[in-house]
């Protein structure tokens, strides 16, 4: 089950984004999806993708809100997945989320640790992107059947900041709960 939505995104985040508007100069501002039904911090207007992607689960669409911040990346990004997936332990869930990025950016693992929003349990993760000088930060939660995913990848000093900090920890859930 390696093959989940991380990697997909990641690669995605990595080739749509090169394209952004520089946004250096830019506020930070909230950005709701009133689709995705959350809010985060991002600095800039994002630039909205949505691909066709197949998961071990079946066919899905993901949607992602990405900008590029100088020489970094920040994205939100979700994806329903079919009911089977209830049917999954989280665990192995956010395992093969994290697999797939790994293996997708070609990458080593240098941190992770079991996190909470509010009552949602997931994950936050850090690869180094092999020259040691950038890494891939997400933090990955499930609800229901959607998949959530909050990143920033660059600069292994950029990545670190309380900036980025700050960005992940915006994340916030609406309600009603997700559910396609």
């Amino acid at each position: 089950m390696r093959a989940l939505f991380a990697a997909i995104a990641v690669a995605l985040l990595l080739g749509n984004s090169a394209g952004a508007e520089d946004t250096d100069k830019v506020e930070w501002k909230e950005f709701a999806s009133k689709a995705g039904r959350f809010k985060v911090l991002m600095p800039g207007a994002p630039r909205l993708d949505e691909v066709e992607t197949e998961s071990d689960f079946g066919p899905g669409v993901l949607h992602m809100n990405s900008v590029q911040k100088g020489e970094a990346d920040y994205g939100a990004n979700y994806s329903d997945f079919p009911a089977g997936i209830k049917t999954v332990p989280l665990k192995t869930i956010l395992d093969s989320s994290r697999d797939g990025a790994i293996e997708n950016l070609k990458g080593k693992l240098i941190g992770e640790k079991d996190i909470a929003l509010g009552a949602v349990t997931g994950r936050d993760i850090k690869i180094d992107v092999g020259d040691g000088k950038r890494v891939f930060r997400a933090r990955v939660f499930l609800v229901d059947q959607r998949l959530y995913q909050v990143v920033v990848f660059g600069p292994r000093e950029v990545t670190t900041s309380k900036e980025s900090d700050r960005f992940l920890d915006s994340f916030t859930l609406q309600t009603p709960a997700p559910g396609p």
